[in-house]
C-alpha cells in the first residue's frame, strides 16, 4: 500500500524493497530492459542497470532526450510536463511486453471494457471530469483470455514497470523468463480493488482535518440514495434521497461527528442549492450521514 507516493505497507521486506531491488545510485541492479534502436524491432533483454545520476520530476524537465523518446512512443508531439513523458514511456514498455507475453501464451494481461454509453454521455453534460463514473475498473485477465484496454486505447496491454510495488508486474517478469509461480486472478483484482478503497478511505479522513464547502452535481437517485459528484474531489458520495433532478448543484458542508458509533455515520453532509440555482423551498436542504458508495465501513468514492 502507498500513500502520497510513500510506503505504508511495502510488498516486500524493506531490506529488499529499498535495498537491493531498489535502483539505488551507483549500484548494479538486475532488470529487464525493451532496447529500442533506430529502424530495428524493440526487443526484450536481461539487463545489469546501473543509476549514474537520479532525478525529481521537476529536474527532469530540461533532460529534452527524455521528451524526444516519449514523443517516439507515443508517436505524437507531447507538452511539457516530465509526468506525461514518463508515463508515455511506462506505457509503451508495458504495451510492448504484453505483447512478449501473448507469444508465450502465459502471463497477466490488463483488461478495460467499453463505458455505458448513456451514462457517459449525461455524466459527462454535467462535468467532463465525472465522465469516469461510466467507467469500469480495470482488471487482471490471462493471455487466453484476453481483452482490449479501452481506457489506453490499446488491444494489449500489461503491468511490467513496477515489480517492487505489484505482484502481477514481478509474476509477469518471472512468466517473461520461463518460470510460473501460479497466480490467482480473482484474488490479485480483489486486492487491488481493497487498495483502491484504503486510498479512497484516506482521502475522505484528511478532508474531515479542515472541512469547507464543496460543490456537487445531482447524478441520479435511485434505493433510497441520491448519488452527487463532488467537483473539488472528483469523486462521488451519496446522501439520503431527495428529488434534486438530475445535473442540479448543490452546496455541501460537512462535520465530523464522533458520537456516532461507525465512520459510515461520523462523516455528516449537509446539501443545499448552490447560489447559482434557483432554490426549491420545500426541498431547500437537507443534512444526513455520508454514505460514499462502495465502501462498507470508512467513507469512500465509487470511481478512481
Amino acid at each position: 500500500l502507498y500513500h502520497n507516493g510513500h510506503a505504508v505497507r511495502p510488498m516486500f521486506p524493506l531490506a529488499l524493497s529499498e535495498g537491493v531491488f531498489s535502483l539505488l545510485p551507483g549500484e548494479d541492479r538486475l532488470g529487464v530492459s525493451l532496447i529500442i534502436e533506430p529502424g530495428q524491432r524493440a526487443r526484450v533483454v536481461r539487463s545489469i542497470v546501473r543509476v549514474t545520476e537520479s532525478y525529481t520530476y521537476e529536474e527532469a524537465k530540461d533532460l529534452h532526450e527524455l521528451k524526444l523518446w516519449a514523443e517516439h512512443c507515443v508517436g505524437r508531439l507531447l507538452p511539457n510536463d516530465t509526468h506525461v513523458w514518463i508515463e508515455a514511456c511506462m506505457t509503451y514498455y508495458n504495451m510492448h511486453m504484453a505483447m512478449e507475453l501473448v507469444k508465450r501464451g502465459m502471463g497477466l494481461l490488463r483488461s478495460h471494457t467499453e463505458p455505458d454509453r448513456e451514462k457517459l454521455q449525461r455524466y459527462e453534460s454535467y462535468c467532463p471530469d465525472a465522465r469516469r463514473l461510466a467507467e469500469s475498473a480495470a482488471q487482471y485477465t490471462d493471455v487466453e483470455h484476453r481483452e482490449p484496454h479501452y481506457g489506453l486505447g490499446m488491444v494489449t496491454y500489461t503491468h511490467m514497470t513496477s515489480p517492487i510495488r505489484r505482484w502481477a508486474d514481478t509474476y509477469n517478469q518471472m512468466v517473461l523468463f520461463g518460470e510460473n509461480p501460479g497466480v490467482d486472478i480473482a484474488y490479485l483484482n480483489q486486492v487491488n480493488k481493497n487498495a483502491k478503497k484504503h486510498d479512497r478511505d484516506l482521502f475522505f479522513l484528511d478532508q474531515l482535518r479542515h472541512p469547507s464547502p464543496v460543490t456537487g452535481i445531482v447524478l441520479e437517485t435511485a434505493n433510497s440514495k441520491t448519488k452527487v459528484w463532488v467537483c473539488e474531489w472528483k469523486r462521488v458520495v451519496s446522501l439520503p434521497a431527495r428529488e434534486y433532478p438530475n445535473g442540479t448543484r448543490l452546496k455541501i458542508e460537512y462535520y465530523l461527528d464522533m458520537n456516532q458509533p461507525t465512520w459510515k455515520k461520523r462523516m455528516v453532509m449537509r446539501a443545499s442549492r448552490d447560489c447559482l440555482e434557483q432554490p426549491d423551498p420545500a426541498q431547500a436542504s437537507h443534512e444526513g450521514p455520508c454514505t460514499p458508495p462502495g465502501s462498507p465501513g470508512l467513507p469512500s468514492m465509487l470511481q478512481g
